[in-house]
């Protein structure tokens, strides 16, 4: 990926017929800067809508809400010129469906402006499965059932994911419940998110009580319960 994203930095800066069309290395202006906060705000009160990444991970690709961001360089760390999103990811990965690009473009800061870093789909993938087994081998170790929760979870098995968690708290179990993106199905933004996580605690109040503080990692919230002393 270095390779990659190296000799489209070095290009851009080198050449003006650059496909990838940068814009000049110059700072946004304040005007443009505050249309764009402007923009990505008002994204950010709209209704929570399902999405299609299943990584984890923070706004990539078209959930991004700018039109022009600034790229680091995966080598020397430092950013890049002001690029166009949309060319970006045209560049970087074709005309290949959104399931199959090979990149993916993540949203590391929007201030003082918009700043992406390239992620490789694989490695995303695999620090996604790392971070689950490390959840099971923590679970395992403490003596904690953990229950599998998606974004994407329709009524039918929510509900029944939920009794399997009221089963084990009777049982005497700890339990962690963990809400996590899965490859195929939507999921939905931050507040979307913390309203389905808090409508499942309320539905087991009257058998669980959290015992420490919840995690929350990207787009994964995991809830540590206990059966409720009477």
């Amino acid at each position: 990926m270095r390779t990659v994203i190296g000799t489209l930095l070095s290009s851009a800066v080198r050449s003006q017929k650059t496909m990838m069309d940068f814009t000049s290395p110059e700072e946004l202006s304040e005007e443009e800067l505050a249309a764009q906060r402007e923009q990505a705000r008002k994204a950010k009160e709209k209704k929570a809508r399902p999405i299609t990444n299943a990584f984890g991970r923070g706004p990539i690709d078209e959930q991004i809400q700018y039109t022009r961001v600034r790229m680091v360089d995966p080598e020397t760390k430092k950013l890049g010129p002001l690029v166009e999103l949309q060319r970006l990811l045209i560049e970087l990965n074709g005309g290949a469906k959104k399931s199959k690009r090979p990149y993916l473009v993540e949203l590391v800061t929007e201030k003082p402006e918009p700043i992406v870093r390239i992620v490789k789909r694989s490695d995303a993938w695999a620090a996604t499965k790392e971070a689950k087994q490390k959840r099971k081998e923590k679970a395992k170790a403490e003596d904690v059932k953990e229950i599998q929760l998606t974004w994407g979870t329709d009524l039918h098995d929510f509900e029944h994911k939920l009794k399997k968690v009221r089963e084990e708290l009777e049982s005497g179990h700890k339990v962690s419940m963990v809400f996590a993106p899965k490859k195929g199905q939507p999921w939905l933004n931050k507040d979307g998110m913390k309203v389905k996580v808090d409508e499942a605690v309320a539905q087991l109040s009257d058998v669980a009580a959290e015992w420490k503080p919840r995690e929350e990692l990207r787009a994964t919230f995991i809830v540590f319960l206990q059966p409720k002393k009477s």
